[in-house]
């Protein structure tokens, strides 16, 4: 990965959190049990990020790790996240995560609305499939009109 295109991501990181420093850190410990822990991370302007953890949840050298910043609401607006991926390299001053894959950034700029509900409809799909059930019969009618009437009392939580 260039220095350049993590600048770029890294820009992206203020609008996202408004405070780029606490993303969460994951990897899988050496017994195969997942680690995620919030920790403070600064970039050093070159392809490292310098990671402050608790020392109990301090990957070993080598250990692929990805760190996780995101946003979200409680109605799915405002959805965003970044994901940075490397390998962890431990100095005298402590850890840092070097980024040596393409990262994934989702949803900066206007959201893709087509996109979000083709991704939430395949997710229904695989869940039905995974766990052996049948598509719900809903009422469209009924929950329609129950939404007109919480947009009337409370809002639109979309304006």
């Amino acid at each position: 990965m260039s220095d350049e295109s993590l600048g770029t991501v890294v820009g992206y990181l203020g609008e996202l959190t408004g405070n780029p420093a606490f993303p969460i850190l994951s990897y899988v410990d050496d017994e195969g049990y997942p680690v995620n822990v919030r920790v403070r991370a600064e970039w050093n302007g070159d392809v490292r990020f310098r990671v402050t953890a608790p020392k109990a949840a301090t990957p070993a050298e080598g250990q692929r790790c990805c760190l996780l910043w995101h946003r979200h609401d409680e109605v799915l607006f405002d959805l965003a996240s970044i994901t940075l991926f490397g390998a962890a390299r431990l100095t005298g001053d402590g850890l840092e995560i070097e980024i040596d894959r393409k990262p994934i950034v989702s949803n900066f700029g206007e959201p893709d609305w087509e996109e979000a509900f083709r991704v939430f409809a395949q997710n229904s799909a695989n869940y039905l499939r995974d766990y052996g059930l049948t598509e719900p019969d809903l009422n469209w009618d009924v929950l329609e009109r129950l939404a007109r009437e919480s947009i009337d009392r409370y809002g639109d939580p979309a304006a």
